[in-house]
């Protein structure tokens, strides 16, 4: 047991150090693959034998507190990990795949000091994420697909908000996955009776300004989202789509109506994150002679549906908006990022 916890730790080491948000356990039908993903691209690293990576598994779902014998159901927990005194935040999730259990780990620092003017790579994008902060009702949407940013972007605006003061904030969280001062968060523990649905109608009473919501993900949700926002609340909850205009669609498949969301919406931001080009080196975004390449840290490239434009959407008529496919061509031709990052 000694043995396999030595290795838990190694690999989770292994994978703080080389900068990766993600880190998995696949099933072959000859053994396990250890993958992570570093600055959005997947990077094999080693194999493992079957027997010693079922043991990991088991030993990292003992520790995270899930069911070691349950193999046939997807389970998810939490865990913390400390390298160096700082604290790192994991979430784990099997799967019961073919032909054995897989395990995906996303990890992310609990103490992020990621602030709002550090995310965008476009200078110019950094004022319409301020403008955020004025709002004082509504509905905020932060879309974009997995790995996109979204949760680094939310916690950023929160600790803007907490900056300026005078607001009381209320999160509820699947997980939450960093703690802040002065914001009550709540999370999820569908075991204990606490799910999206009743913690929303529980935080109503507790006098909330900003009401946070981890992800909108059906449509009982988005419509307690719609009536706080509806009701006076600045209300700020992420989606999963691939830009904002998709987002409209995912909240009309809800239930919601167009003439509900003309009223509620303020703005619908959609982001990537990229890897910008070494200002030391001058060289191929990916390549191995880059001797900086884990110094760099990801920006994120934002597109923002608001205004004029936003309510244009809603009712079907001609609008333009600067997509993120214009910010990723106008960050190439500044020299930027690298004309591989334009397929994104």
């Amino acid at each position: 047991m000694y043995e396999i916890e030595q290795l838990s730790q190694a690999m989770i080491r292994e994978a703080i150090e080389s900068q990766a948000s993600d880190l998995h356990l696949i099933p072959t039908n000859k053994d396990y693959v250890i993958q992570m993903r570093i600055h959005g691209q997947i990077s094999r690293r080693k194999r493992l034998k079957y027997q010693q990576a079922e043991r990991l598994i088991s030993h990292l779902k003992y520790q995270s507190g899930m069911d070691i014998g349950e193999r046939r159901k997807a389970q998810s927990s939490t865990i913390y990990f400390y390298e160096n005194e700082i604290a790192y935040f994991l979430r784990l999730s099997t799967l019961p795949a073919v032909p054995s259990e897989s395990l995906a780990i996303r990890i992310s620092e609990q103490h992020s000091h990621k602030n709002l003017h550090a995310l965008p790579l476009l200078n110019k994008q950094t004022n319409h994420l301020l403008s955020l902060l004025r709002f004082t009702y509504g509905l905020i949407l932060l879309t974009g697909p997995t790995g996109s940013g979204k949760t680094t972007t939310l916690y950023a605006l929160l600790k803007e908000w907490l900056k300026i003061g005078g607001k009381r904030i209320i999160s509820i969280e699947d997980p939450v996955e960093q703690n802040l001062e002065e914001v009550v968060q709540i999370q999820i523990n569908e075991k204990a009776g606490i799910t999206f649905d009743s913690g929303l109608k529980s935080i109503l009473r507790h006098d909330p300004d900003i009401i946070v919501i981890g992800e909108i993900r059906d449509r009982l949700t988005a419509e307690l989202a719609l009536r706080m926002a509806l009701t006076g609340h600045l209300v700020i909850a992420t989606l999963h789509t691939h830009n904002s205009y998709s987002a409209i669609f995912r909240l009309l498949d809800f239930g919601l109506t167009k003439e509900e969301l003309g009223e509620a919406l303020r703005v619908i931001l959609s982001q990537r994150l990229l890897l910008p080009t070494c200002s030391l080196c001058q060289i191929h975004l990916y390549s191995t002679d880059c001797t900086h390449y884990l110094e760099r840290k990801r920006k994120a490239i934002f597109e923002f549906l608001k205004g004029e434009e936003l309510k244009a959407a809603l009712l079907n008529r001609p609008f333009h908006y600067r997509k993120i496919s214009s910010e990723l061509r106008l960050a190439w031709a500044l020299g930027l990022i690298e004309h591989t990052e334009l397929e994104g």
